[in-house]
């Protein structure tokens, strides 16, 4: 019998029969929705800034930069000390804040219970300066690792009193213990009125008179060494590279949510802590704190962008102001003439300023030098603050530039802002800021942003 036939070859099933054309349709198909996704990316990016940007590039900005050491917070007492014992004074005392941290590097919450330095002359001490702090009883064992942290050079006491007792009266049995009267003791000038008053009523009894700090005290502060420049310079350079970060995300669009959002990122990406942004557009910059309750946004046709920011680099503030213009979509280009001569007479007025900045110039001749700037272009009513502050430790601090400060004069050290700006109610405002600090060569004065704006447009 021959044998069987071969089954016939098994057929593929019409289902999964190759079809060229098919794949070719999924292969197109693919190709088409990557190039869109890339297109809608680069839209996305160009027109609707990308809303979580890493600022990766400011990363480690001021990682050269040193905090302050602990020999220069003894040059500070010592320069306390004696400037006390020129003022026939026996004491200066100050609660947690700017003040117990420029002179002791202790750091300390506020609350009702009192925690204070006193830190007085003491020609029995090595370094000529005697330093308690007075601290509530439970709290002892904290206050001395805050101190041991604060890494002081000298030893310091530490006087505990207890909850069911006076602070005030252990203040009063130190200072009579260690002093002639009739005697005079400065207060910090940030020491709260409930402490303020306290200690004037309990102590002057004992013909210990309680005084403000002296202007020569308050001077202390105000002149920056070159470690605290170098911390600030850093600072407020990093401020500048983040807003200009920003400012090449803001588009048509962008709200000033947005804008905020973007900058508290780029200072926290360059090392700043304790950051803070006001951001405004348009009309809501004619506020020069802001208008709350509204979050306005670059319309199509462009618009103007104000962004106040700063943050803290070891303890040392940052304060830059930019305002800026940003392009319509498009190629129109044709922008409001007015703001635009407006944002030049600003820039003007701080360049006057500038210009006038020597030691022995009075704070009120800067202020001055910048109104007659704007004067000129016709706009000086619509600059309605001061032209200045101090900053260091404080945003905000002594010397203070008004065209009424005539009696404080500038002196090699002293770091402030120059701030002109020009407020149009329901228009614009425009606000340009930098800080500086006054040197003792032919120059005048250091740009510690690294340079002012450069234009309307551009950083």
């Amino acid at each position: 019998m021959p044998p069987p036939p071969p089954p016939p070859p098994e057929r593929t099933p019409l289902l999964h029969k190759p079809n060229t054309n098919r794949t070719l349709c999924y292969s197109l198909l693919f190709v088409f929705l990557l190039f869109c996704l890339l297109a809608y990316c680069t839209t996305f990016d160009g027109i609707h800034p990308r809303t979580n940007p890493s600022f990766s590039h400011l990363h480690n900005f001021c990682a050269d930069i040193q905090p302050i050491l602990a020999a220069e917070y003894l040059t500070r007492q010592v320069r306390l000390a004696q400037t006390l014992t020129h003022l026939n004074a026996t004491a200066f005392i100050a609660e947690p804040g700017p003040s117990m941290s420029y002179y002791t590097n202790v750091k300390w919450s506020l609350s009702e219970r009192p925690f204070l330095a006193i830190i007085r002359p003491d020609s029995l001490a090595l370094s000529r300066v005697n330093i308690t702090f007075v601290s509530p009883a439970f709290e002892v064992a904290r206050a001395r690792e805050n101190i041991k942290h604060a890494g002081l050079l000298e030893p310091v006491g530490i006087v505990e009193w207890e909850e069911h007792l006076s602070p005030y009266d252990t203040v009063a049995k130190l200072l009579a213990s260690t002093t002639s009267s009739p005697a005079t003791v400065y207060l910090d000038t940030t020491l709260r009125f409930f402490i303020a008053s306290a200690l004037t009523n309990i102590l002057a009894p004992l013909d210990i008179a309680t005084s403000v700090s002296d202007p020569e005290i308050v001077t202390l502060r105000s002149i920056k060494s070159s470690a605290e420049i170098d911390i600030m310079r850093c600072a407020n350079m990093a401020t500048v590279e983040a807003l200009r970060a920003v400012k090449s995300l803001v588009k048509p669009g962008a709200t000033e949510d947005q804008i905020a959002a973007w900058t508290f990122r780029a200072l926290e990406a360059a090392g700043l802590r304790k950051t803070w942004v006001l951001a405004l557009v348009d009309d809501n910059a004619a506020y020069p704190h802001g208008e709350p309750g509204k979050n306005k946004k670059v319309g199509e046709d462009g618009g103007m962008v104000l962004i106040d920011a700063g943050g803290s680099l070891f303890d040392y503030e940052s304060d830059i102001t930019r305002t800026f213009f940003v392009p319509p979509t498009g190629s129109n280009l044709n922008m409001n003439a007015t703001r635009l001569l407006a944002w030049h007479a600003v820039h003007a007025a701080q360049e006057r300023a500038l210009s006038t900045i020597r030691v022995g110039v009075a704070c009120s001749s800067v202020d001055l030098a910048a109104r007659d700037s704007l004067v000129t272009a016709g706009l000086a009513n619509y600059f309605t603050h001061r032209l200045g502050h101090g900053i260091g430790m404080e945003g905000h601090e002594h010397p203070f530039l008004n065209k009424g400060n005539t009696e404080t004069r500038l002196e090699p050290g002293m770091t402030f802002s120059v701030e002109p700006g020009v407020y149009v109610m329901g228009e614009f405002g425009i606000r340009l800021e930098d800080i500086v600090v006054v040197t003792s060569d032919g120059e005048g004065v250091e740009l510690l942003s690294g340079g002012l704006a450069k234009g309307p447009f551009e950083f």
